[in-house]
Formats: structure tokens, sequence, C-alpha cells
């Protein structure tokens, strides 16, 4: 590991047994509410098994006016992480931010983000993985945009602590820029097409790919989002100065499925690296050889 990677690793350590730990995130929850007047956004949190860590995802949402509800999607965890997390959320939100939605059967890691956008009130989300916490200056670069358009996804400039995305800034990341960036291999030395801690408009994101809700188990489910969302003609931004803790431990799904996830990322760097755009028959594809893995 590189000297300035160890040494945000441990501010990252640091942040995560002061600032983000249940006491920390409690005060902010029971802060009183800010005023608002500008429009409000939704943060979208797919959970499986994580009910005792809820406080890590829920650091710097609660007491932010700008955020107007965090929606769970429980994705049939087990009775006892489910129980956590019910516990866990009326404990550090007294003021009913937080609404949880309970799947009975397991959906998969794609379809449960998909069902944050879909149970989602708000016309703009931010989807959050339930192991990371998003930075006070991501929501801050959101709203420093002049306008937000449907179809851009808007991502961050830096997964804290080890993947920094800056050297795609003011880059206009529709599918012809991106093929080139895998091409010269940009996007093979910086870990973004698989980063999903994005912020989307949830009708167009659901509508672009909805159909994806059939990859139960894929192990690169977000490149494929957000291939599929590039071959349709969108484009995807990365907003200067937002920065979000991205952790890494022995549950991170890619830590248990590097193999599987390696070989369906470089897959897709062949499809884009042809210049082949998403076909209908790619989803039965992909299907199968996600069943294949699980």
């Amino acid at each position: 590991m590189k000297l300035s990677q160890k040494f945000w690793k441990r501010l990252s350590d640091l942040y995560d047994a002061t600032l983000c730990q249940p006491k920390a995130v409690a005060k902010q929850g029971h802060a009183p509410a800010k005023p608002f007047a500008g429009e409000k956004i939704s943060v979208g949190i797919p959970h499986y098994n994580r009910g005792s860590r809820i406080h890590r995802p829920l650091r710097n949402l609660l007491n932010d006016p700008r955020v107007g509800e965090v929606v769970i999607c429980d994705d049939a965890s087990s009775a006892e992480e489910y129980s956590a997390l019910q516990r866990n959320v009326r404990s550090l939100d007294p003021h009913g931010k937080v609404r949880i939605v309970r799947h009975e059967k397991n959906l998969g890691a794609m379809a449960n983000k998909l069902s944050c956008a879909e149970n989602a009130s708000l016309e703009w989300l931010v989807i959050l993985d339930s192991d990371n916490t998003i930075f006070r200056n991501y929501l801050d670069a959101i709203y420093a945009l002049p306008e937000w358009d449907p179809q851009v996804i808007y991502s961050p400039s830096w997964a804290f602590p080890y993947f920094p995305f800056k050297r795609l800034i003011g880059e206009r990341l529709d599918f012809d820029r991106v093929v080139e960036l895998c091409r010269d291999n940009t996007l093979k030395r910086v870990y973004y097409l698989n980063d999903g801690n994005y912020f989307v408009n949830r009708k167009a994101y659901t509508n672009a790919v909805g159909c994806l809700a059939e990859l139960k188990y894929d192990v690169a489910d977000v490149m494929v989002a957000n291939y599929l969302w590039l071959s349709l003609g969108n484009r995807l931004q990365v907003l200067p100065n937002a920065h979000y803790f991205h952790r890494i431990d022995a549950s991170s799904f890619w830590v248990r499925t590097q193999e599987e996830s390696r070989r369906r990322v470089f897959e897709l760097f062949d499809l884009l690296e042809s210049n082949t755009r998403w076909t209908p028959d790619l989803l039965e594809r992909f299907r199968k050889s996600a069943a294949k893995e699980e």
C-alpha cells in the first residue's frame, strides 16, 4: 500500500472510531430540524444483514435539511439483523426521516437498488450502499450544479480512501467517450464504471435499467447498469469535490466475489472496446451467466 493510501486508511479508521459511532450519529439525528426551502432529495440505502451497522450510512443524512427522506430497502435480512435495523433506526432517528421497506424474499443487489428508486417519493435520489457513508461535500456538489439533467448519472470524485475518480472530472462521459477511455486503459486503471453510489433521477434511472432486476446475482451489476445506461444515449458525470467513505471488508460483495467479478468486468470492457452497445439478448446471456456463478 502506498504511503499516501496508508495515511488515508488510518484517517478513515479514525473516522469510523469517532464520528461514525452510533452515539455521534444519534447526536445528528436528535438535532433540531433545520428549514430548507429548496428542492429536497431522497437517499436510498439497499440493505442486507447490516442492521447492527446502519449508523454508518445514516451519518450526515439525518440532520441535513436537503435530504427529505431516507428509504432503506431491506432485502430479506435475517430476523436478527432486521430486528437490529428497526431498533437502531428508532434510536438514531426520532424525527422519522427514515422509512424501512422490507422484502419478504431476497431480490438480489441490483433489484434492491431499483427498489430504492421505486419506493422513494422524491424525484431525485442518491443511491448509497449500506456499508458506505456520504460526506457532506458530496451533497454540496449536487446542490452546486446549475441544473439536474435526468439523462445524466452524477457520480462522486472520490470513493474514499481507495478509489479516486478525479481524473474524470470535466469529461463528457457518453458512450463514445467511454469507449475511448476503455481502449486507452484509463477506465481499467480508474475503477469508476463499477461504482454505483451516485445521484440519479429515479424515474429516468428505473426506465432505463429496470430490466436488470432479472439479474438477481450478477457480480458486476452496477457496471452492467452503467453500460446499459450509456448504450441508451445517456451520460455519466463526475462531480468535483464530491466524496463518500467506501468501506471494504470481508462482508463486501466485491471481496466475496473477486474472481467472478473480474470475469464479468473484463467481459464488459471487451464489449465497450469493440464499440458494441447493449442489445436485448445480452440480458438473457448475463442472466444465465449470473445463475451459474450463483
